[in-house]
Protein backbone atom coordinates (compact mmCIF):
# COMPACT_ATOMS: atom_id res chain seq x y z
CA UNK A 1 0.00 0.00 0.00
CA UNK A 2 1.38 3.74 -0.73
CA UNK A 3 1.38 6.41 1.86
CA UNK A 4 0.77 9.46 0.88
CA UNK A 5 3.14 12.51 1.92
CA UNK A 6 1.35 15.45 0.84
CA UNK A 7 -1.95 16.94 -1.26
CA UNK A 8 -1.92 18.50 -4.35
CA UNK A 9 -2.39 22.53 -4.67
CA UNK A 10 -5.79 22.88 -4.25
CA UNK A 11 -7.13 19.07 -3.78
CA UNK A 12 -8.09 20.16 -0.09
CA UNK A 13 -10.01 23.18 -1.68
CA UNK A 14 -12.06 21.35 -4.35
CA UNK A 15 -13.04 18.54 -1.79
CA UNK A 16 -14.01 20.32 1.12
CA UNK A 17 -11.67 18.85 3.33
CA UNK A 18 -11.44 21.20 6.91
CA UNK A 19 -7.54 22.38 7.41
CA UNK A 20 -7.93 20.24 10.93
CA UNK A 21 -9.91 17.43 9.66
CA UNK A 22 -8.62 13.96 9.33
CA UNK A 23 -7.21 13.41 5.57
CA UNK A 24 -6.47 10.19 3.92
CA UNK A 25 -2.97 8.64 4.48
CA UNK A 26 -3.28 5.59 2.35
CA UNK A 27 -3.94 4.36 -1.66
CA UNK A 28 -5.71 1.33 -2.21
CA UNK A 29 -4.05 -1.90 -2.71
CA UNK A 30 -5.71 -2.09 -6.04
CA UNK A 31 -6.71 0.28 -8.75
CA UNK A 32 -10.26 0.40 -9.49
CA UNK A 33 -12.06 2.11 -12.79
CA UNK A 34 -13.62 5.59 -12.11
CA UNK A 35 -15.27 8.67 -13.55
CA UNK A 36 -13.72 11.72 -13.36
CA UNK A 37 -15.55 14.06 -10.98
CA UNK A 38 -13.17 17.37 -10.83
CA UNK A 39 -15.19 19.13 -13.27
CA UNK A 40 -18.18 18.24 -12.33
CA UNK A 41 -17.06 19.77 -8.91
CA UNK A 42 -15.55 22.88 -10.63
CA UNK A 43 -18.86 23.94 -11.87
CA UNK A 44 -19.56 25.26 -8.52
CA UNK A 45 -16.93 27.14 -8.14
CA UNK A 46 -16.84 28.64 -11.60
CA UNK A 47 -17.10 32.55 -12.17
CA UNK A 48 -15.78 35.28 -14.36
CA UNK A 49 -13.15 37.26 -14.26
CA UNK A 50 -12.60 40.30 -16.56
CA UNK A 51 -9.54 43.71 -17.10
CA UNK A 52 -9.37 46.34 -19.27
CA UNK A 53 -6.46 47.71 -20.39
CA UNK A 54 -6.61 51.76 -19.83
CA UNK A 55 -2.47 52.29 -21.33
CA UNK A 56 -1.40 49.04 -22.89
CA UNK A 57 2.14 49.18 -24.45
CA UNK A 58 4.20 47.15 -26.51
CA UNK A 59 4.88 43.66 -25.58
CA UNK A 60 3.45 41.37 -22.58
CA UNK A 61 1.87 44.19 -20.74
CA UNK A 62 3.38 43.11 -16.99
CA UNK A 63 1.00 43.57 -14.29
CA UNK A 64 -2.56 44.80 -16.00
CA UNK A 65 -3.37 41.10 -16.58
CA UNK A 66 -5.39 38.82 -14.05
CA UNK A 67 -3.02 37.85 -11.13
CA UNK A 68 -3.63 34.72 -9.30
CA UNK A 69 -3.25 36.22 -5.88
CA UNK A 70 -1.23 34.01 -3.60
CA UNK A 71 -2.57 30.87 -1.39
CA UNK A 72 -5.05 30.35 -4.44
CA UNK A 73 -4.93 28.15 -7.71
CA UNK A 74 -7.15 28.77 -10.81
CA UNK A 75 -8.47 26.72 -13.44
CA UNK A 76 -8.56 28.27 -16.71
CA UNK A 77 -11.45 27.36 -18.55
CA UNK A 78 -11.86 29.61 -21.13
CA UNK A 79 -10.58 32.85 -22.01
CA UNK A 80 -10.60 35.54 -24.90
CA UNK A 81 -10.04 39.70 -25.94
CA UNK A 82 -12.25 42.34 -27.29
CA UNK A 83 -10.01 44.87 -28.90
CA UNK A 84 -11.11 48.48 -29.89
CA UNK A 85 -9.02 50.87 -31.84
CA UNK A 86 -9.82 53.86 -33.01
CA UNK A 87 -8.77 56.51 -36.20
CA UNK A 88 -5.11 55.57 -37.00
CA UNK A 89 -4.50 52.75 -34.36
CA UNK A 90 -3.85 49.20 -35.16
CA UNK A 91 -1.45 46.45 -33.46
CA UNK A 92 -1.33 42.63 -33.55
CA UNK A 93 -2.49 40.67 -30.37
CA UNK A 94 -2.74 37.64 -28.55
CA UNK A 95 -3.57 36.26 -25.26
CA UNK A 96 -0.91 35.18 -23.15
CA UNK A 97 0.45 33.62 -19.26
CA UNK A 98 2.95 34.97 -17.55
CA UNK A 99 4.20 32.76 -15.00
CA UNK A 100 7.82 33.19 -13.01
CA UNK A 101 9.16 35.28 -16.00
CA UNK A 102 7.86 33.07 -18.51
CA UNK A 103 5.66 34.72 -21.53
CA UNK A 104 3.53 31.62 -22.96
CA UNK A 105 0.92 32.42 -25.74
CA UNK A 106 -2.39 30.57 -25.65
CA UNK A 107 -3.83 32.27 -28.64
CA UNK A 108 -3.34 32.38 -32.52
CA UNK A 109 -2.46 36.24 -32.87
CA UNK A 110 -4.25 38.30 -35.00
CA UNK A 111 -3.97 41.76 -36.17
CA UNK A 112 -6.31 44.62 -35.33
CA UNK A 113 -6.42 47.13 -38.30
CA UNK A 114 -7.63 50.85 -37.41
CA UNK A 115 -11.33 51.93 -36.55
CA UNK A 116 -12.11 48.23 -35.65
CA UNK A 117 -13.11 45.99 -33.03
CA UNK A 118 -11.41 42.75 -33.35
CA UNK A 119 -11.87 39.33 -30.45
CA UNK A 120 -9.75 36.39 -30.15
CA UNK A 121 -10.28 33.36 -27.85
CA UNK A 122 -7.78 30.95 -25.91
CA UNK A 123 -6.94 27.68 -28.10
CA UNK A 124 -5.44 25.64 -25.05
CA UNK A 125 -7.09 23.43 -23.35
CA UNK A 126 -7.86 24.32 -19.57
CA UNK A 127 -5.44 24.91 -17.51
CA UNK A 128 -4.13 25.29 -14.22
CA UNK A 129 -2.55 28.19 -13.14
CA UNK A 130 -0.69 28.69 -9.89
CA UNK A 131 -0.05 31.77 -7.25
CA UNK A 132 1.57 34.68 -8.96
CA UNK A 133 0.35 33.74 -12.50
CA UNK A 134 -1.08 36.10 -14.75
CA UNK A 135 -3.39 36.17 -17.75
CA UNK A 136 -2.63 39.29 -20.19
CA UNK A 137 -2.56 39.77 -23.74
CA UNK A 138 0.81 41.03 -25.61
CA UNK A 139 0.78 43.85 -28.04
CA UNK A 140 3.08 43.99 -31.34
CA UNK A 141 4.11 46.90 -32.41
CA UNK A 142 1.02 49.22 -31.41
CA UNK A 143 0.36 52.61 -33.06
CA UNK A 144 -1.86 54.63 -30.85
CA UNK A 145 -3.59 53.20 -27.80
CA UNK A 146 -6.18 50.46 -28.47
CA UNK A 147 -8.63 49.37 -26.20
CA UNK A 148 -8.11 46.10 -24.60
CA UNK A 149 -10.83 44.04 -22.68
CA UNK A 150 -9.42 40.58 -21.29
CA UNK A 151 -12.34 37.90 -19.99
CA UNK A 152 -11.74 34.35 -18.70
CA UNK A 153 -13.66 31.93 -17.21
CA UNK A 154 -11.78 30.20 -13.57
CA UNK A 155 -12.46 28.00 -11.04
CA UNK A 156 -10.75 29.52 -8.21
CA UNK A 157 -9.24 27.31 -4.96
CA UNK A 158 -7.46 27.54 -1.80
CA UNK A 159 -4.04 25.91 -2.68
Amino acid sequence: MSRLSGFPAGLLSLIGSQSFGINPKDLADTISPTMELGELYLLSKQEGKAIVFTAPVNGPNPGQGLIVPPGEVWRVHAGGFFISTGAGVQTDANLIVNLTGATIPISDSISVPASSVRMNAMKSAPFWLQSGGELGVMLASPVGVPTVSVSYIISRLRA
